[in-house]
This record gives C-alpha cells, structure tokens and sequence, in this order.
C-alpha cells in the first residue's frame, strides 16, 4: 500500500465509491480497489467507512423502507474454501450470478410501485421512480412495446397485492447496447446514466433482475420459497442454481468463467447465499455489518501481456494532473486495447513502472483495461516521473493528497474540463466532447456563460453537429435549481449534494452561500455568518473554509452567468406528452428509424412523422434506418459513422432533409 495516510486513503476510497456507484465510471479495477480497501481496513478496522456500503446520495434522498446492504467478496478458490468451512456440515446454497449493472429498491403497495430507488449509502438511497417506471420491464418501456410482460416479467404493476420491498439489478442486455447505445463505454455505465440522468429516454433499456424480497407482514424459510413468490407475482426473477457442496459450486464457478461470454447481459462473478434463512440468521453478520451467510464469487480478470509505449498528461477540471498509458494493441475477451487511465504517480511509482516496460493489462470488472502489474523492465526505460509545471499553463503542480494538482483556475485545459462539468451537471443533451472542444477552440465557448449568449448561427459556423439539438438544449436549461447552479461549477469540495446539505442547514440562496464568511475560532470550531447570527453546520467542519474561498474565486463567473440570463429557481415542468394517434402502418417511416443532424422537423412535421410510425434517435447506430443532414456529400461525424457501419453490412441510409420531407408530404 502507498504511504498515504488514514485519511488520505479513507478519502481515496471515498472516490472510488463515488465514481463507480453514483457516476458509473470504474476509475480502479476491482482487484486493485480491493486489496486497497482490505489493507486500509487490516490497518485501521475501527474507521466507520468500512460499515458503510455504496456512495453518498447525489440527488433526491430517499430513506430506504429496510436498508439496502452489500456482501463481502471471495476471489480465488482459497478465499471460497476458507468461507466455506465456516459453514455447518451439509448446508445447501443457492448460486445467482452477479450482474453487473447498478441495484435498484423497489417499494410496493398493494401491487403497484410507488417508490424507485437507487441504493445509495444501504439507508438512503437516490429517488429514481419516474426512470424506473419507464425502465425495459414496464408497460412504458421496451419490454412493452411488441413483447408481453407476462413473459418477460414486470415491475410497474404486480399480479397480485403485495406491499413490501423488492431488490434487483438495473442491466442493460448486450444486444441492447449493441443495437441502441454502441456509441458509449459499455452496458454498465450506459445502465448507470439512463437510470440516473433525470427523464432518460435510454432508461427503457434497463432491464430490472430482482434477486430479493422483504415485507414486514411476511416471512419465507428459503431463499428458493423468497424467488418462488417472486416469479408468483409477475416479476423478472434471477436465474439460480441449487448446491450441497463445496466442490459443486467450484465445478460451476470454473465452468462459468467461459461460459459467461454467452450470456444475455455482463455477469462478473456468482453470489453463494446459503439457501436456509433461519441458518444465515444463526450466522449473523461480520463486523462490518455484511452476512456471513452470502459472498460474491469474483470471477477471474481476463489479461494480455504488451509493452507501454508512452505516457500522455492531461489536466481534470479540479486541477488533477491525470495519466493514460498507450501499449501496443491487445485483443481481450474479443475487444481490442490501445490506452488506459492511470491512477495516479504514487500507484506508478508503487508498480515501479516505466516507459518501455512489458506489462500485464486486465479487464477491470469486465469493463475497462487496467494495468494489472509489471512483468519485466524493457531496454532503454524511460522513467514516469510527476511534472513540476502544469503541462498547460505552466503553474508550478502541488501535492495534495494522492494527487498532483494545477491550482490555476484560468488554466486553459481546467477551462475545457470545467465546461464539462457544467454540461455534464445541468444534463445539457447532445453536447458532447466533440462540439465542446469546436466551440472552445474557437474562443466561442470559454467559461459556462458564454453558452447562453451562443447563437445558432455561430455554433454552425464552428461546424458543429446536431447544432439545433444543442441550442434548442441550452436555451431549456436557463433556469436552475442552486444545487445545480452551485455544483455545476466545479468548486472543489461543493457538488451538488454538498450543496443540497447546506441548503438543508439554511444556506439556501446564492447569497447566503457568497456571504456565509465561515470562520475558525478558538474552540476548534468553524463557524458561518447566516441571518445575522454565527452558528455551525455540522459535517463540514474545516471544508466551510475552502468552499467559500472557491466561491469567492468563483464570483466572476457567478456574475457572467447571471448577466446571460441564467436564473435561480425549478425549470419549468416538461410539457405533457401528445396523446397516441392512429399509426398509418403503410407509410415509408413506418417502423424505421431516423437520426437527424444539423437539420430539424418543424412542429407539423414531427407530428406527422409520429402519426406515420417513425421513430426518432439521438445517435447513429448499427440498428438506425436514416441519417437526416443538411448536405449527405458533407462528410461530418455522424455520416463517417453511417459509411462505417455501412462497409461493415449495415443498411443506412444518408438522406437530405427535403428527401425526408418528400417522405412524409400527404398524399391526396
């Protein structure tokens, strides 16, 4: 382990949480994060973290009718053995595979949900109901459309009464990401956004797996009868598997680590559970507050050995000096591997790593390549070494924590990065990477406030694809919650549930948070001016003091953004969906699927394409009909990806707007 203090650690760990539960991004692979978690609790078992599960809550709190709670893991055959042996003699278990999505609390009453959660920190959880509702398993989603939920299973509404909890895993079938979402990183992330991402059309995607069922007016003996009286009510139940040894469950665990490639969706190992409640009760829990009666069988990583060739640097919008390695090409479980993110220069320098050297690169949770380790130091090593200027601005870097840090705040390459931030906050649709660095290399778009005195026309002089998606996006998001206002700006310390917990304490207007002027007395204590009074605001303690210096350096940008018309205050609820007409089955848009790129439909036409049975899309997939352009000659983004899909088999087809007009034009 680093020689990174308690709370250094405890902080990096924290991270780890956060981005992989609540921003579906695993920046660690699952090894690495937990040999880092089981050596910081060896060191240090009293810390409270390590009773904790999941990540703090990002959004609207929800307080979870029976907690949510997490399983300690197993990842080799001793590891299973040892775990094993503390069982009684004969002891009969279950076998589920462990899907690799992101779990979801569902709450009934009388058969219909009422509350969709995410889990959270185990007690309280994200609100997500309205995305749940639509998810793949509903009369809204995918799984309603063409397909009987009978078959499939469903989650809205239930076959019979049942008030209670349901637990289960979000997934999103590889089919699925293939055919709809194949432009974004993989299933588990995709998963994540759609369920996250406030109204997400992706959320009908997700298919829902439910695994658990709790009800204070109920009990089950077994986890069989707990999955029995789940598939009696209607739902998508998880596939299990039935053993009364040791042995069993290592034939089918060594088998399924190949087999899994021809499931459905992305599994990264089993859950073991044993099958008789009153003995896992009769087990109890572990320190930490995980049953001994469960644990997750991690599968095995799938690994290549290669040479790393270079080390890029790049800069994060909070100033952190970030790495990614480019190796020679390796092919891993049937994907191809160019690059990776590295940690950070104390994890290097730990792995004794160099330019040149011959490595091992793993899939971290079936997800993401990481280098797993060094296996031999290559000839004329170049040593990886951290940079004392900021490889963009020139400001001498400072250490702080795990990190190496830019504190420059007009530093070009955070500018970018904090522009992102803002798109990423306020769920501005359609303005990725590509038209961010268009609009910011042409000085148009340097700092958030500049997007909201863009104009149409300058985004499309800048060549910006899907130019009145993006416009037509920004001009919607205007008006803004504080948390979102506040948290969009990339202040260290201050996201949007710092701001939310602030705002509950009575910190709840932007001029409160400019004049809060926190202050450290003599008792130790930081106190807040607010209302005319100083008082404390607990779980912040000295943190008070840097996110009011980040506001104060802040207060430029602040002002710019209120000057374009940026306001304070709820958006505008989204208008009500227009009523279902008649579908004319024999039209050419009938069943097909249309991508729209710097062109749009006018209100007529969109409801007469609707009315014709066409269906929209944001991107262009291998599944996608039509792309609609301006000029198909004019070779942007999206048409290089229509002819590329094209050499590989795929039948798109790139059409003029007044083609597609000559489509849906009445006939009389």
């Amino acid at each position: 382990m680093s020689d990174l203090t308690r709370q250094e650690t405890i902080a990096l760990l924290k991270s780890y949480d956060v981005a992989y539960y609540n921003e579906g991004d695993s920046t660690i692979s699952d090894p690495e994060y937990d040999q880092l978690k089981r050596e910081s609790q060896e060191k240090w078992p009293d810390d409270p973290y390590f009773k904790t599960v999941g990540a703090p809550v990002d959004g609207t709190e929800h307080t979870h009718s029976i907690p949510m709670g997490s399983l300690s893991n197993v990842n080799n055959e001793e590891e299973f053995l040892k775990w094993w042996g503390n069982l009684p003699a004969d002891t009969e278990v279950i076998v589920q595979y462990k899907y690799d999505g992101l779990s979801l609390g569902n709450e009934y009453v009388a058969g219909n949900l009422r509350v969709g959660a995410l889990r959270g920190d185990g007690i309280t959880g994200e609100l997500k109901t309205t995305n749940i509702l639509n998810s793949w398993n509903t009369e809204n989603g995918n799984g309603g459309a063409g397909k009987l939920l009978e078959e499939c299973g469903r989650i809205d509404v239930l076959k019979q009464s049942f008030t209670g909890a349901v637990r289960g895993e979000g997934v999103i079938f590889i089919d699925d990401f293939n055919n709809h979402l194949s432009g974004e990183s993989n299933p588990r992330n995709s998963a994540v956004g759609a369920i996250r991402k406030s109204n997400s059309p992706r959320a009908r995607y997700v298919r829902m797996i439910c695994y658990d069922i709790a009800a204070e007016d109920q009990q089950w003996a077994s986890e069989t009868d707990k999955l029995a009286y789940m598939e009696s009510l209607g739902l998508p139940v998880a596939e299990y598997f039935q053993f009364d040894s040791a042995e069993g469950v290592l034939e089918f665990y060594n088998r399924m680590q190949t087999e899994r490639n021809d499931l459905p969706m992305m599994v990264d190992g089993l859950v073991v559970k044993v099958n008789s409640i009153a003995l896992q009760e009769q087990l109890g829990v572990r320190n930490d507050g995980r049953p001994r009666g469960m644990t997750a069988f991690k599968f095995e990583c799938k690994e290549a050995e290669t040479t790393l060739r270079e080390v890029e640097l790049a800069v994060g919008h909070t100033g952190n000096i970030t790495l990614r390695g480019h190796y020679d090409e390796v092919t891993i479980d049937g994907r191809n591997f160019t690059h990776t993110n590295m940690d950070n220069f104390d994890l290097v320098e730990a792995m004794e790593l160099a330019v040149g050297d011959r490595i091992i690169v793993h899939i971290a949770g079936d997800i993401i390549p990481k280098i797993k380790c060094k296996v031999s130091n290559g000839e004329n090593r170049q040593p990886i070494v951290p940079p004392t200027h900021c490889p963009s601005c020139n400001t001498e870097i400072q250490k702080i924590g795990a990190f190496h840090k830019c504190t420059n705040d007009d530093c070009e390459a955070r500018g970018i990065r904090k522009i992102r931030k803002w798109i990423q906050t306020a769920d501005i649709l359609y303005f990725g990477p590509v038209a961010q660095e268009q609009l910011y290399t042409a000085e148009l778009v340097t700092e958030p406030a500049h997007m909201y005195t863009l104009t149409l026309e300058q985004m499309q002089a800048a060549g910006v694809d899907n130019a009145h998606n993006i416009f037509e996006q920004i001009n919607m998001k205007r008006t803004l919650p504080l948390h979102i206002f506040l948290g969009g700006l990339g202040i260290p310390l201050l996201g949007k549930r710092q701001v939310q917990k602030l705002m509950d304490h009575g910190v709840d207007t932007l001029q409160k948070f400019l004049t809060m002027n926190p202050v450290k007395k003599a008792d130790g204590k930081v106190y807040v001016t607010l209302d005319g009074q100083e008082v404390t605001i607990p779980g912040f303690k000295n943190n008070l003091i840097e996110i009011h210096a980040g506001l104060v350096k802040m207060a430029g940008r602040i002002s710019n953004l209120l000057d374009a018309g940026v306001t304070i205050g709820e958006p505008e609820p989204a208008p009500a969906p227009v009523p279902a007409t008649e579908v004319d089955s024999d039209s050419p848009v009938s069943g097909r699927t249309f991508c729209f790129s710097q062109v749009r439909m006018n209100g007529e036409e969109k409801q007469r394409f609707l009315s014709m049975g066409g269906t929209e899309k944001s991107g262009v997939s291998k599944a996608l009909d039509y792309l609609v352009v301006q000029n198909p000659e004019r070779k942007t983004s999206k048409v290089k990806k229509a002819d590329k899909y094209r050499e590989e088999g795929c039948a798109i087809q790139v059409i003029s707007m007044a083609d597609f007009q000559a489509m849906i034009r009445p006939k009389y």
